[in-house]
């Protein structure tokens, strides 16, 4: 019965959005006889996983080259920290660097006695 008359007042705001963000849109309405209000929504929910996946990636990728070059720096790189790094990341960095404390301190120790 709504859709055969005119409305008295009708507000339109078209918002773009390009396909390739993955824009899902949803018509949801609710009215009796005299009125009638039509909602359009977009939600952003594909970009928002993609974005989260990627970012993680690439923090991933940066954080495990940062700790093989300091590794690299510090002369204890070796095979199995690269597999921890990239495995592990950050508890594979804490892993390193808390042995590294370790085995600076039981030097020091040596050298004192």
């Amino acid at each position: 019965m709504w859709k055969s008359r005119n409305p008295d007042f009708q507000y339109q705001r078209t918002i773009w959005a390009p396909k390739w963000l993955g824009v899902d849109s949803s018509t949801s309405g609710n009215g009796n006889e005299q009125w009638f209000v039509l909602i359009e929504s977009r939600s952003f929910d594909q970009l928002q996983v993609i974005v989260i996946f990627m970012g993680g990636a690439i923090y991933w990728t940066l954080f495990t080259i940062w700790a093989i070059i300091h590794a690299h720096h510090q002369k204890r790189l070796r095979i199995r920290w690269i597999f921890i790094f990239v495995g592990l990341n950050v508890l594979g960095y804490l892993l390193y660097y808390f042995t590294g404390i370790r085995s600076v301190s039981s030097k020091e120790h040596e050298d004192l006695y």
